[in-house]
């Protein structure tokens, strides 16, 4: 299969040495940048064009490009017969205008991902969506070669999925990111969470319900601690105990459904 790569970023990296391991030729990487281009391009053995040099042969083009460029670089393309897909959690696929690119569909890994760190897709679930019975089932079998999580999945419940990854990896690491704010002044190491974080990760999925799995001076109605830990962060900044609070908050009104009858008290609101 030859492969055109449309961007070369943060996943168009990880997927570019994807599609080698998975004996794909990739013909082209599409860019932006002529650079970024020619750095993945080259040890792949690919050549690095812009977007009006585009191959007209490939049997399949690639979008891995931000949300809002999906739209831009698809009304560029030109009218094409190979399989055209974007990787987008978001965006539906009703932004493929049909006339133009026929074979179209969606290959949506859910992973994070960063151009200086190359991620192995085997255990990334593929999510797939196409736009016939049978370009979904050519596309399930593409994603196949790549990992060995295939999910079929179509664009509201893609959409869906997205937010919860949003919430569930996007937030969490912007709390870590909080949480070595709040340590480093005092020479504390965040790797000295890292265990904490593992055993949390692997509870929350055993248990089958994250929600029956929290602990917390907010799961054990610790007022105490919770003043505390308001006062300590008010020294910080100054936005930190309105969003500890609304958090505390957060976990208490599930805990009260859990947990009838259960008063929920968060320190310093009226």
């Amino acid at each position: 299969m030859d492969v055109v790569l449309i961007g070369a970023g943060n996943l168009g990296t990880s997927m570019a040495h994807a599609l080698a391991r998975a004996g794909m030729r990739l013909t082209q990487v599409v860019a932006r940048s002529t650079a970024s281009a020619l750095r993945l391009a080259q040890p792949l053995e690919a050549s690095a064009a812009p977007l009006d040099s585009l191959s007209p042969r490939a049997d399949l083009y690639l979008l891995a490009v931000p949300d809002a460029q999906i739209a831009p670089v698809l009304a560029a393309m030109p009218p094409l017969a190979g399989l055209v897909l974007h990787t987008s959690g978001t965006t539906p696929m009703a932004i493929f205008d049909a006339q133009r690119h026929p074979h179209h569909g969606v290959l949506y890994p859910l992973q994070t991902f960063s151009r200086h760190r190359v991620v192995p897709l085997a255990d990334v679930p593929l999510c797939v969506e196409g736009c016939t019975p049978e370009i979904t089932a050519q596309i399930e079998a593409l994603a196949q070669q790549l990992s060995q999580h295939v999910v079929r999945m179509d664009s509201p419940q893609r959409a869906w999925l997205h937010l919860m990854g949003v919430m569930g990896c996007n937030f969490v690491n912007h709390m870590l990111a909080l949480a070595q704010r709040v340590g480093q002044p005092h020479g504390i190491d965040l790797a000295l969470l890292r265990p904490l974080l593992s055993e949390t990760v692997s509870k929350a999925f055993d248990s089958g319900d994250p929600a029956l799995a929290q602990t917390g001076p907010a799961a054990r109605r610790d007022a105490s601690t919770i003043s505390q830990h308001v006062a300590m962060l008010s020294t910080i900044d100054e936005y930190l105990p309105e969003l500890y609070n609304m958090l505390t908050h957060s976990i208490m009104r599930i805990s009260e459904r859990i947990t009838p009858n259960f008063k929920c008290i968060v320190a310093n609101e009226p």
